[in-house]
């Protein structure tokens, strides 16, 4: 189902490993986008041996950078109960096809 169009479409599984409308060849999912004039955030860890909790799906992390100038914020070294500058995920229950 297109969320954004009310119409029911079929997807596909891409040669890259996204799932894109079939009609279009779009990606289902739209890429995270934040303000510009809201900081980045490259998180604590990697893919590879795991990231800090609260890390792994921030959206100030995973968001695609705007064009020209993108303002970056340090990670705490020390959390006490979460960070204070994540930023949840939007639409995480609708884009987590």
């Amino acid at each position: 189902m297109d969320l954004e169009r009310g119409t029911s479409r079929q997807w596909v599984m891409g040669r890259d490993g996204i799932k894109r409308w079939a009609d279009s060849g779009e990606p289902v999912q739209k890429p995270i986008t934040l303000p510009h004039d809201v900081a980045r955030c490259s998180g604590v860890g990697d893919d590879k041996d795991g990231w800090r909790e609260g890390c792994d799906d921030c959206a100030r992390r995973t968001a695609e950078l705007p064009k020209g100038f993108a303002s970056w914020v340090t990670p705490p070294a020390i959390i006490a109960f979460e960070c204070e500058f994540r930023i949840e995920p939007p639409n995480e229950k609708i884009n987590r096809l």
